[in-house]
């Protein structure tokens, strides 16, 4: 690592990952182990575009760091589980292309990560006073000013807004869209959402599945994004914020974070995705998609008159499958503004 090491001692900014080599912190050790595994599979060309990219030499802001840092995480995480096949920053729609892919069980996985700058979203919540947030797409958010002003005026305060990021999403969808392969059954593509805490997950999980959520028949995005079969939602950027880079845990390992993968249910029944979601794709990043799954079904039972039914001994063994497997993963899901939040407490799970 004797180029990237020389980056750093000629380094005239204090990059994050300068701040941590020079107490030779874990976080530097651990990023060293990830530039490792990237030269291991890059070509020179590649591994010097991968640097630059870091910006190890120059001022790079926390937003821009926090990008960089999740995809590294992501990236990292396949070539160290999923060599076979891999390629970095694939072509198919010309210069276009999602960071890698890689050969799973009989698909080729297409993987692009983006990474919402967080910075204006996390000063409007750190603001006194009273702060609102609609849980719900507003179709104009002149109304959104009206209900500001209406609720200021009758507790003769000033009302700080909270902005929905989900336009945000729209964006990403569009351009993810373009960059993947067109679906089909050769193909599973993931958009993967780096986000910070848990209550982020919370929002953009309503997001995909709420009142006109982009995995919904309602979907508020006119535009399209047939492309993208799931959606990675993590709390990548939470490992790597300033105040958190120095603690003793690996800050640069996905399997650290809480990674959860939705399928778009409008899929289940084309191409064998369905199939291919339940019996591989959800095991992918880990334990954890499949956990909240099984928490959500139990959610779905105590609310469904049906279930004493399938839990009694009259009820046939095929009959349970299929309620089971219909139970995992509705059309209907049961969004909940904290479910994610709620599934994590009976993790253990807090960050």
């Amino acid at each position: 690592m004797e180029e990237v090491c020389k980056l750093i001692e000629n380094s005239k900014v204090l990059h994050p990952v300068a701040k941590a080599a020079q107490i030779d912190s874990r976080y530097w050790r651990d990023f060293l182990d990830v530039m490792r595994d990237y030269k291991a599979v890059l070509n020179e060309s590649q591994f010097k575009s991968f640097l630059e990219k870091s910006q190890l030499d120059q001022y790079i802001s926390l937003p821009q760091y926090v990008q960089f840092a999740s995809e590294a995480c992501v990236v990292d995480y396949i070539i160290r589980k999923y060599k076979d096949g891999f390629s970095y920053e694939p072509k198919y729609e010309g210069k276009k292309n999602p960071e890698c892919s890689f050969k799973y069980n009989g698909r080729k996985v297409n993987v692009e990560v983006k990474t919402p700058d967080l910075m204006k979203r996390i000063e409007q919540e750190n603001n006194d006073g009273v702060k609102i947030y609609c849980a719900e797409r507003l179709p104009d958010k002149a109304d959104v000013d009206k209900v500001s002003t209406f609720i200021g005026n009758r507790l003769g305060e000033k009302i700080n807004s909270v902005d929905r990021l989900d336009n945000k999403l729209k964006d990403y969808l569009v351009s993810a869209n373009k960059k993947f392969p067109k679906t089909g059954e050769e193909y599973f593509n993931i958009l993967v959402i780096a986000l910070d805490i848990i209550q982020d997950m919370d929002e953009w999980y309503s997001y995909i599945f709420g009142n006109t959520g982009v995995f919904t028949k309602a979907s508020y995005v006119e535009e399209e994004y047939n492309n993208v079969d799931a959606i990675l939602l993590t709390n990548i950027q939470h490992g790597h914020m300033t105040d958190d880079v120095m603690t003793d845990v690996n800050r640069w390992d996905l399997q650290n974070y809480v990674s959860l993968l939705f399928l778009n249910p409008q899929k289940e029944h084309t191409d064998g995705f369905g199939e291919y979601y339940f019996n591989y794709a959800v095991d992918i990043f880990g334990f954890c998609t499949r956990d909240f799954l099984v928490y959500q079904q139990e959610l779905d039972r105590q609310s469904d008159p049906y279930s004493s039914y399938i839990d009694s001994e009259t009820c046939s063994e095929n009959e349970r499958s299929i309620y089971n497997r219909k139970a995992l993963y509705l059309n209907e899901k049961l969004v909940d503004m904290s479910i994610i939040s709620e599934w994590c407490k009976k993790q253990g799970a807090t960050s």
